[in-house]
């Protein structure tokens, strides 16, 4: 008898202690429709900025381009490659000496 007594007292304390143990707070849950409106409206907010952005950028490159800078530095010119013929017309001219070129004179 002692026994079954001690068991129903552990299962008065246990069903006390759930009782006042307190339960987690039940947070209101959001439906889905909720939950896309919400992202909807984030949605709305990236893309207004990404818009802006967007038209910043075309007016950095507009001004790049009418202020001739949006190439300067990028591109290396490299000259032609001489032609005998061009280079016997340069000699005849006198504005080349080959014989000094090469240290003979």
């Amino acid at each position: 008898m002692a026994e079954e007594e001690e068991e129903k007292e552990e299962e008065k304390k246990e069903e006390e202690d759930s009782k006042e143990s307190p339960k987690e707070e039940e947070k209101p849950t959001k439906s889905a429709i909720e939950t896309a409106a919400e992202l909807v409206e984030q949605l709305k907010e990236a893309n207004k900025k990404t818009a802006e952005l967007q038209a910043k950028q075309e007016e950095i490159i507009a001004t790049n381009m009418l202020s001739g800078v949006t190439e300067a530095g990028n591109r290396v010119l490299q000259k032609e490659p001489e032609t005998d013929q061009e280079f016997a017309k340069r000699v005849e001219l006198g504005e080349v000496n080959p014989l000094k070129e090469d240290g003979f004179i």
